[in-house]
């Protein structure tokens, strides 16, 4: 929770309001004392004070709905609920001393339930189905706020059965989305921002000549990790999208410096990490690349498994033929046509075959392209045995698995998959992020998140299939095209609701639109595969994010971290600071200067002791 301190004047003793849990305000607590504020950035912050039951004989007004789950607003803090009320006399004066939970604590009283699936973190256009919307379908009296443009159309796989709604938050959405939750509990709104957005710092200086009178400093270098084997779960890993080809993914750059390495094995890392940041890029096209031959490879044999079965009913009729001729019932002139009806059919087998092997060829090429890579970005390909040996000294090795990175498989239909004709049929992808991938002389269009349907014409009023996209790919080359998609959840009109499948069509078509977040084509003439099982592009779209997430993760745990606990003089009651005071907030960085060292730590926590103005 971000809290701007401009609007309180901590000069005299904080203004704290009782509300009801409607939040129509009851009374002004002027009686409080032992007023302490413990303040945290994505913790829950609590408030104590005390407060008598009579001043001066008088009784104190609304004393008695000083009571649990009542409201005390911190005016300038934030609203926070009061809990367990202890009551205490020694028969000459009675005391109720105090403690609440700042207002998000609403979401540690309600449970949530969600079953196994997978779930976009939030759709402004279609919030039902994510888990911000979700999660206020159980906290109706809040709303949503600002949500990081990162975290729109990002998809993780999981379940809850009963969990608390700030539990759910706190130990599953934050850590599997990568975010942090924000309320403002003057507004009872949801703000979230990404953990890797950018951090502004606030013009606030501490030093030890000014203000800070001591700093305890907790280094945590125990903790560093420097290779991590990265894990989804069942059976999803990073292998196939790494380009080194392994599980592993590596970092040295704390230990890669003269105390502990030459300049010449220091060289040589950096030249390593070159090739393989340079490879990244293309490593991963040349995956896209492979997931759209391989789906199309998938929709080519359903296409020759329709064929083959045309070819045995005609095959059939040619039997009947030539009973009936047998019988004068049918003549030559019937045998001649089926036999050329049959002979046509066996054309089309045989170019169907033909295309088949062209697919397969690109595949084993692509594949061999993949393995170079891996060759190219090994150590064995910059350093020597002896150098690695020495490397692996500082391989600090942890393994790390996140259950919501999954390729979950549905049974929700009576068969697979389904195959079709495609012809008239409209393609409409939007509010998707969409990107251009160059490759081979393909252009290649690799869409995230949004909606897709599919329609008859440009009748969109009737489509024939429905979807979320978590992730889907476009190849067109001179309007023969190849459409993947990995979806959530949809709808086939015939089949129904599904919660997730794929789907890959191939045919000639013509793009109507291809911008940023659009992509429109039409198809003349196709073939549409339909499975609600996982295909090779699903797996990898999730071993994507499995691998962005394992980097992300490395990164942060190749460094020791650093806890700064900082007694300074109380600059919220010197005017000499008001700069300060306005300024202050959690979650944003302040500088620090640390015996001639300028810092910029995160403030993550604030304690206020109203009694003491000297802290």
């Amino acid at each position: 929770m971000i809290i701007n301190l401009a609007s309180v004047n901590t000069n005299d003793k904080p203004v704290l309001i009782l509300k009801s849990i409607s939040g129509i305000a009851i009374q002004t607590l002027g009686y409080a004392y032992n007023v302490t504020l413990d303040i945290c950035y994505n913790e829950i912050s609590k408030l104590t004070f005390d407060i008598p039951a009579y001043v001066d004989g008088v009784r104190t007004p609304n004393y008695d709905e000083v009571k649990g789950s009542n409201i005390v607003d911190v005016l300038g803090f934030g609203q926070f609920i009061l809990f367990d009320p202890q009551k205490s006399s020694d028969g000459i004066k009675e005391i109720k001393s105090c403690s609440a939970y700042s207002l998000e604590y609403e979401f540690a009283k309600k449970v949530i339930t969600i079953e196994n699936g997978t779930y976009n973190f939030w759709n402004p256009l279609s919030p039902s189905d994510t888990i911000i919307g979700i999660i206020l379908e159980k906290m109706t009296s809040w709303t949503v706020g600002s949500i990081d443009q990162t975290l729109i159309g990002k998809y993780r796989t999981f379940e809850a059965s009963g969990t608390k709604i700030y539990d759910f938050i706190k130990s599953t959405v934050q850590e599997s989305y990568g975010c942090i939750f924000d309320f403002d509990t003057y507004n009872r709104v949801i703000n979230v921002v990404s953990v890797n957005s950018v951090v502004p710092t606030k013009p606030i200086y501490l030093s030890k000549d000014k203000l800070v009178k001591k700093i305890d400093i907790d280094e945590n270098s125990d903790e560093i990790i420097t290779c991590l084997d990265v894990n989804g779960a069942e059976g999803v890993n990073i292998r196939s999208v790494n380009p080194m080809g392994t599980n592993k993914i590596y970092n040295l750059d704390y230990f890669m410096n003269e105390t502990n390495f030459t300049s010449e094995m220091i060289a040589k890392w950096e030249s390593w990490k070159s090739q393989y940041n340079s490879y990244q890029v293309l490593y991963y096209n040349k995956t896209v690349e492979l997931n759209i031959q391989t789906a199309r490879y998938v929709t080519e044999q359903a296409k020759l498994t329709t064929l083959n079965g045309e070819l045995t009913s005609l095959e059939n009729i040619q039997a009947v033929i030539i009973q009936g001729i047998s019988q004068g019932l049918k003549t030559q002139a019937d045998l001649n046509e089926i036999n050329l009806r049959i002979s046509n059919k066996n054309n089309e087998i045989s170019a169907q075959n033909a295309v088949i092997a062209n697919v397969q060829a690109s595949i084993d090429s692509l594949s061999e392209d993949l393995t170079d890579i891996n060759q190219a970005t090994s150590f064995e390909a910059f350093f020597s045995s002896s150098e690695i040996t020495l490397l692996e000294r500082y391989f600090i090795e942890d393994s790390f698995e996140d259950s919501t990175f999954v390729s979950a498989s549905t049974e929700t239909y009576d068969n697979d998959a389904i195959s079709s004709k495609l012809s008239g049929i409209t393609f409409d992808a939007s509010n998707s992020t969409i990107t251009t991938i160059s490759i081979d002389g393909h252009q290649m269009y690799s869409l995230s998140g949004g909606q897709i349907s599919l329609y008859p014409g440009g009748n969109s009023a009737n489509p024939v299939i429905t979807a979320n996209v978590i992730k889907a790919c476009f190849d067109n080359v001179s309007g023969q095209f190849v459409f993947t998609a990995y979806l959530n959840s949809g709808n086939y009109t015939g089949q129904g609701d599904y919660d997730g499948a794929c789907i890959t069509a191939t045919g000639t078509c013509q793009i109507q639109t291809a911008s940023a977040n659009a992509l429109k084509f039409y198809v003349s003439s196709g073939d549409l595969y339909f499975t609600i099982n996982t295909t090779e592009y699903a797996k990898q779209s999730v071993e994507w994010d499995l691998y962005d997430y394992g980097v992300d993760v490395l990164e942060e745990k190749a460094f020791p971290s650093y806890t700064f606990n900082v007694e300074c003089g109380n600059f919220l009651v010197i005017d000499d600071f008001i700069t300060f005071k306005n300024s202050l907030s959690l979650g944003k960085r302040i500088y620090l200067n640390l015996d001639g060292e300028i810092l910029t730590p995160y403030v993550v926590g604030m304690s206020i002791n109203y009694e003491n103005k000297n802290q």
